[in-house]
Parts: structure tokens; C-alpha cells; sequence
């Protein structure tokens, strides 16, 4: 059970710190742009920064290239950026650090993704998660604090943008990988905090794979295990004493459109919660949750009823990851609900020919099989096929709908 206020975990050790982690940042909103260009970053954070202010070392997930120049690479997704000026909403929190491991840092080149590292950077923050090649830029994060020494780790999904050998960007998701990074890290550290980036967008439960997968990061030695990407609220456990967060939905990410009008769905979108972590040298020995909805205006806490609610709805979601029938039934619901089945109309119509302009047919079918999510869905449609459950999986589909409903 999750509750408000501070979830103790065990009783606290000696030396201590508080970090606070929020979710996924990009500006998709004329008028918010406008706001932040006329020096209203105060004003939009200024309800959620006294929780800012409260942690000693604030993490954001920056989503989105620094910068206007450059060039979009082929993908499958819309490619992202923001001019230089969105820097002042980070600075506006105080944030420390700026987590680069996503799907979109890469949306302007390699040349870009590096010139997001050195800006922000230069703005003062520390970054994780992208570098001038796959070596560099699965490095960790390390820094101290209160006499602590503490890693962080910053993975995404292999959509869009990853490093390769000879090129810059982000730190590919590899399950060997990580389970490396962490044992090598804990070797030299007091502390190692793991960041992703991956999941399946506008789905409030992770799948069977991500669970097992961010619960494995747990055994491994990672003190903590944290998520975004997925534009809604997940749920959270306590896995051997290690604190696990799915997502906590978008932290700020507005857009001057509804989705085709439906606005459950972009209550959902606007819906978040910070997540603040409080460490000893043994780990995370608590933690607490602060919800809060956003607007191209601003950001606001959740207080009373609508506080209540998020948690009533937060521990309805987080239910399913102690029955793991219950959630691979969920899974399969969300697998042939969201019209995977259709990609294979392109392969069995057969693709065009291979061409710049047909390109994003070839990066569509690409990243179905090489993005973890995406090939977790796909894989899973076809044993549904296989076992004849396709009417029997759809079935699913109605409950999968009903936790994507805030009534709060």
C-alpha cells in the first residue's frame, strides 16, 4: 500500500541524503514556449518548487534536443526540439541533474544530442545517458554528497538515437549491460541509482518482461530503480528493500491539442508524481510520492480530494504487479487492444520499394524489433495468434481501458 506522506522502508542509517527524481520534460505548446521565452519559468513552477527545494540533489529527465539546429533523422515518432531558453524551466527547480538516455535526445544527429550534453552543462546541471560514442556514453554519473559516493546509470529502449562503436548518443538498453554496469559501479560506489527509459506510452502497467527485467536491476545491487517514458502514471513496489518506479507519468510536457479531442486521455498526459527517495549508505530507506497535474500555464500540486484520489487510483494500478496472471492477462489485453496485429499487413502486402520517401514504412517495422516495448508487443501478438487466443485476449482489453480512467 502506498501512501501519502513518507513510506518507510527500514529504520535510517548514519550519513544521508534526500534525492528527487521527476519524469519526462519537453515544451510542445506554442503558448507555453511563449511563456518561457518571456521569463515565466518562475510562475509555472512556482507550486511544485518548495518540493524541489526540500530534496538535496533533483533529477529531471530532459526529453528533448537543446537547440534548433540540425537536421531530423529518418524514425518512426515525431522528432523533438526546443529552443535554448527552455533551459530556464530547469533552472527555475534547481535541478542538479539532467538524465539524456531517451528516445528523442538523438532526434537531430549525433552533432545535436552532444551540443544538449554541452549546454546543459554549461548551464550548470550534470547530464547522464548520452556521449560521443557507446563507450562514453554509457559511463556513470559520479558524484558525492554527504560524504557519499553515489553512480548514477542512465539507460533507454534501442529506438531512436542510440550510440553505436564510432557514433555519439544515448546509452542503449541491454540487459547484460546493465547487470555489468551495476556490479561495476557498486564496486566503487556507496550508492548505485539506475535511470530508464522505456515502457509502452499511454499503458498504466508495465509489461511481464519490464517487471521482471526492473526487478532483477533490484537484485543486482541497484539501491533504486526508476522509469519514465510512458506520458502516464505506473505503479511501484518495494522489491528486497528497493524502491521500483514504473513511470510517474509526464513531469511537464504540454501540447496545444487533445488526443482527437478525448479528454481522459489528456488528463492522463498532464497527470504525474515526483518521486523523492531518501538515502542512507545503505540505500533507500524510504521513500515519498507528490502528485500533480500541469497545464501550458503551469503546475500544480494535488491537494484533498484530488490528492486522494491519485493514491486511490495509484495503489489500483500498482495491484496487478503482485499477480503476475493477472497482469500478463492485462498484457495481452493491451498487445491486441492497441492494433498490433496491423503491422503485418505491411509485411504480408508486401513493402515498397526501398526509397527516401518510403523509408518510414522500412523505420516503422524497424523499431517494432528493435525496441524492447515495442518487441514485447509484437512478440506477444503473434504466441496470442499462435494459441488461438486472439477473441479470448481482446476480452482483456475492456479492463486495460477502465485504469486508463482517472475519475479524480
Amino acid at each position: 500500500m502506498i501512501s501519502k506522506g513518507i513510506n518507510q522502508i527500514r529504520e535510517k542509517g548514519g550519513k544521508s541524503f534526500s534525492i528527487l527524481f521527476a519524469g519526462d520534460f519537453c515544451v510542445r505548446s506554442e503558448k507555453s514556449l511563449e511563456l518561457l521565452k518571456n521569463g515565466g519559468a518562475q510562475e509555472i513552477v512556482r507550486d511544485i518548487k518548495p518540493i524541489f527545494d526540500s530534496a538535496d540533489i533533483r533529477v529531471l529527465q530532459w526529453e528533448v534536443v537543446c537547440g534548433m539546429e540540425g537536421s531530423a533523422i529518418p524514425k518512426s515518432g515525431p522528432n523533438l526540439h526546443n529552443p535554448e531558453y527552455c533551459i530556464d524551466f530547469a533552472k527555475a527547480l534547481g535541478v542538479d541533474i539532467t538524465l539524456l538516455a531517451n528516445n528523442h535526445t538523438g532526434d537531430f544527429g549525433a552533432e545535436m544530442a552532444i551540443k544538449t550534453k554541452e549546454r546543459l552543462e554549461a548551464a550548470g546541471f550534470m547530464t547522464a545517458g548520452v556521449g560521443k560514442d557507446l563507450s562514453d556514453a554509457a559511463k556513470p554519473l559520479c558524484f558525492e554528497h554527504a560524504g557519499l559516493k553515489i553512480s548514477l546509470l542512465n539507460f533507454c529502449e534501442n529506438e531512436f538515437g542510440t550510440a553505436r562503436v564510432d557514433t555519439a548518443g544515448t546509452n542503449p538498453y541491454s540487459v547484460t549491460n546493465i547487470s555489468r554496469s551495476i556490479r561495476a559501479a557498486k564496486k566503487n560506489s556507496d550508492l548505485v541509482l539506475l535511470a530508464m527509459h522505456g515502457g509502452h506510452e499511454q499503458n498504466p502497467l508495465p509489461s511481464p518482461r519490464m517487471t521482471d527485467e526492473f526487478r532483477f536491476y533490484a537484485e543486482s545491487g541497484a539501491d533504486l530503480v526508476f522509469n519514465c517514458h510512458t506520458h502516464c502514471p505506473e505503479g511501484a513496489e518495494v522489491v528486497n528493500g528497493v524502491p521500483v518506479i514504473y513511470s510517474p507519468g509526464n513531469f511537464f510536457f504540454p501540447k496545444d491539442e487533445l488526443f482527437g479531442g478525448n479528454e481522459e486521455a489528456d488528463r492522463i498526459w498532464r497527470t504525474g508524481y515526483l518521486t523523492k527517495f531518501y538515502c542512507d549508505e545503505n540505500g533507500v530507506y524510504a521513500y515519498e510520492l507528490k502528485p500533480y497535474r500541469f497545464t501550458r500555464e503551469g503546475m500544480t500540486l494535488l491537494t484533498g480530494e484530488a490528492e486522494d484520489g491519485f493514491f486511490k487510483y495509484l495503489n489500483a494500478i500498482s495491484a496487478p504487479l503482485q499477480d503476475a496472471g493477472h497482469l500478463k492477462r492485462l498484457f495481452d489485453g493491451w498487445s491486441i487492444g492497441r492494433g498490433y496485429k496491423s503491422y503485418f499487413n505491411n509485411i504480408r502486402n508486401g513493402l515498397p520499394e526501398l526509397s527516401a520517401e518510403n523509408m518510414p514504412s522500412y523505420l516503422s517495422i524497424r523499431n517494432i524489433f528493435t525496441c524492447e516495448s515495442h518487441n514485447d508487443m509484437i512478440k506477444n501478438v503473434l504466441r496470442i495468434i499462435e494459441q488461438g487466443r486472439v477473441e479470448e485476449a481482446a476480452g482483456y482489453w475492456e479492463e486495460v481501458v477502465k485504469y486508463m480512467k482517472m475519475d479524480f
